[in-house]
């Protein structure tokens, strides 16, 4: 009998037997390429809506064929398809189509192994910025840029700020494959975060970057005191409170939050222009075309103005149940990067744009191995 169910469980498309399986691999990577490719090309140029349309319905399709392919339970089928609908929401309100993007890749890879998928992100990626390096180094884009009087490497993009990001994105990719042996690598990720700082004069990515080294080190040992602190997946309603709080202070001449605005290099001053001056606090937000569609580096804010208190809600509320599955993994680091990242959202909005930051793709360390998952599901048959 369970020779049979063994044989049972090889065959089963929802467990994925050996030719099923890799056939659900060479999908999920070329899927996955086209998705990371889609996303990074939109920092090559301004491309037309027809393009932008035919690239989410083809991120819809992937995503359907994917979820109908690994023959879910009705309870799964929900979940990714509430998933994909919100992220859809997000991506429409906010112009932005890479959050869309990322859910669909999680759809994706979902079963899979996280280091495989993450590596060919990882690569993707890698292949898709050498091409942004090329066009540059070409004529294609200018390679320089002008900031505060200062000449900084920029790439063509709009904001050597973007570049600073996209260094962030493979910093956090090199930690999570270097493992245990982060500590012995610190300090050529110091080196790396410092010469991505000199040609960017970007500070938020490089304070990123120390403190998400910096905190790798302290707790690769003593992970078990982090995570009993349950508050911190709290923490983005947290921001999200601090940043219309200071916001609305600012309007009503709060010389505190005057002063802070200094420090945050008019960043109060100029959401109260396009923003709250002409919309207070929006329940559904507006399209990016509309009335109040600049929204100055902070995404709380951002999510605010485009998707309304609604959408910021909706999404602190998975960003908490994020954070709540990551706390149970045995490695810290993705539970500390994306507490990062909630940090680094006061005052970037490109933690919800860009593609590796999206905290999204962080669902990939929850999802279960192939080895375990088979052994799991043989088990269940004894």
């Amino acid at each position: 009998m369970n020779a049979m169910n063994n044989m049972v469980s090889e065959k089963s498309p929802h467990i994925g037997g050996r030719y099923a399986n890799f056939g659900l691999e060479i999908f999920t990577y070329v899927s996955l390429f086209f998705l990371v490719g889609v996303g990074f090309s939109s920092l090559l140029a301004n491309y037309s809506f027809a393009l932008a349309n035919v690239a989410r319905i083809c991120a819809v399709g992937i995503g359907v064929i994917s979820i109908a392919i690994r023959n879910p339970r009705v309870i799964d089928f929900c979940f990714w398809f509430l998933a994909l609908g919100l992220s859809y929401f997000i991506a429409q309100r906010s112009g932005k189509m890479t959050v869309f993007f990322a859910t669909v890749a999680v759809v994706l890879v979902s079963g899979y192994p996280t280091r495989k998928v993450l590596l060919a992100f990882f690569v993707s990626a890698l292949i898709d910025f050498a091409l942004l390096v090329a066009a540059s180094g070409l004529g294609f884009t200018n390679l320089f840029a002008t900031k505060g009087g200062q000449v900084v490497l920029s790439l063509g993009l709009v904001s050597s700020n973007t570049l600073g990001s996209i260094a962030f994105m493979f910093l956090c990719l090199i930690e999570f494959f270097l493992g245990s042996n982060r500590r012995l690598f610190t300090p050529l990720l110091l080196v790396y975060a410092f010469a991505f700082f000199c040609l960017t004069a970007s500070r938020t990515p490089f304070v990123a970057s120390v403190v998400l080294i910096l905190l790798c080190a302290i707790f690769n040992d003593s992970w078990g005191r982090l995570k009993k602190t349950s508050w911190l997946c709290l923490i983005p309603f947290a921001f999200s409170v601090l940043s219309i709080g200071l916001l609305v202070l600012f309007a009503n001449g709060n010389p505190v939050a005057r002063q802070l605005d200094g420090l945050l290099s008019g960043r109060l001053l100029l959401n109260y222009t396009y923003n709250f001056d002409v919309a207070g606090i929006p329940l559904l937000g507006s399209s990016p075309n509309g009335i109040y569609s600049q929204t100055i580096d902070n995404v709380y804010l951002f999510m605010l103005y485009r998707c309304g208190l609604f959408g910021l809600v909706l999404y602190n509320v998975y960003y908490y149940f994020l954070l709540a599955k990551l706390s149970k993994e045995a490695d810290p680091f993705l539970f500390i990067l994306c507490l990062l990242m909630a940090a680094y959202g006061l005052t970037e909005s490109t933690t919800l744009v860009s593609t590796c930051l999206n905290p999204t793709l962080l669902l990939l360390c929850t999802l279960p191995d192939n080895d375990s998952y088979l052994m799991h599901e043989g088990n269940s048959h004894d």
